[in-house]
């Protein structure tokens, strides 16, 4: 929930090959990344370094690279035709495809595995659920109605919905719609608030007073966060690439390494096959930190970590949870 990088890139909007078949899954997920990009750029442009982009050009370098991902799974529904169907509707919605919910035809389906496969996405499983908690690898599971008993760890409602606290009952939580702006308070999608009148509205802008004991984002059309010292939003973390310098201050588009002399410098997300750890060394996208290797959660076992988000940059498992599980842009 996508959670979410994102941009427009027109070099890379490529037709359908093929003569009218079937297009590549190249050419899908160039469109799916454009598309989505696009919609973020206009309704969550100050997002956009939760997913380590700071331009157009990134944002769809990430998307492509998560749609990819996603395509080539194990036991996957995320076929070139659905990612093309996909990135069509992507095209035609409103903000709240990126705010809290998502296309059906981007909503997870034609999987292979079974209730209880160990599994890396949503696309995988039969059911469209790939359940459990972001950093560690997934269980295809039952996917729970609106209204339905839920555990806010384990991620099993169906898609656009979320997990969290019964209005009617505190303390019971129920998978549940998104409140959009304007909607009396449910859960209030990312960058918005809820109200003095019990209203979810646009969260404050850069400068302006906020209660980080309540959000951490601001206004989803600027980069900001809500400061938990002055309680005031606040410039978000610049965004840096491997080879740069990073601090706490800073959002490594990799993990931010402590070198030698004490130092801090960002690095790539750890590749397939070499050393991982869920803390310090986060595996790329699409790859999970399977038993202390990076790896595509086939062999997983149940204490295994996952260091990214199937299908997302891992910088968005650093998201409180009933935001990363709005699953922006339909790729949970």
């Amino acid at each position: 929930m996508v959670v979410a990088a994102i941009v427009v890139a027109t070099s890379l909007v490529a037709g359908c090959g093929g003569g009218g078949g079937e297009p590549t899954v190249g050419d899908a997920c160039a469109k799916y990344a454009a598309n989505d990009c696009a919609l973020f750029e206009t309704c969550a442009p100050g997002l956009n370094w939760i997913f380590g982009a700071t331009n157009m050009a990134d944002c769809v370098s990430v998307n492509v690279t998560a749609c990819q991902a996603a395509a080539a799974s194990a036991h996957s529904g995320f076929t070139p035709s659905v990612i093309d169907a996909c990135a069509n509707a992507i095209a035609a919605a409103d903000c709240g495809g990126v705010l809290g919910s998502s296309p059906a035809a981007c909503q997870p389906r034609g999987g292979t595995l079974a209730v209880g496969a160990i599994c890396l996405n949503d696309w995988q499983c039969s059911t469209g659920r790939c359940s459990g908690n972001p950093l560690v690898c997934g269980v295809c599971a039952v996917s729970l109605p609106e209204g339905a008993a839920c555990n806010p760890s384990d991620d099993q409602c169906a898609p656009n919905l979320v997990c969290a606290n019964s209005a009617i009952n505190p303390g019971y939580p129920v998978c549940q719609r998104f409140a959009q702006i304007g909607d009396v308070c449910g859960v209030c999608p990312l960058g918005s608030i809820c109200g003095p009148d019990q209203h979810c509205a646009v969260a404050p802008r850069l400068g302006e007073s906020c209660d980080p004991s309540v959000y951490l984002i601001c206004d989803p059309h600027s980069p900001a966060i809500c400061d938990g010292t002055t309680a005031t939003c606040v410039a978000a973390p610049m965004v840096v690439q491997p080879g740069d310098s990073c601090d706490g201050n800073t959002s490594c588009a990799g993990n931010c390494v402590t070198q030698p002399d004490g130092s801090q410098l960002c690095q790539p997300y750890v590749e397939i096959g070499q050393a991982c750890d869920p803390v310090h060394a986060f595996c790329g996208i699409g790859l999970a930190c399977d038993q202390g290797v990076c790896g595509t959660c086939d062999t997983a076992g149940p204490a295994a970590f996952q260091g990214a988000l199937p299908g997302r940059p891992p910088l968005l498992a650093r998201l409180p949870a009933r935001w990363r599980d709005a699953r922006l842009g339909g790729l949970r």
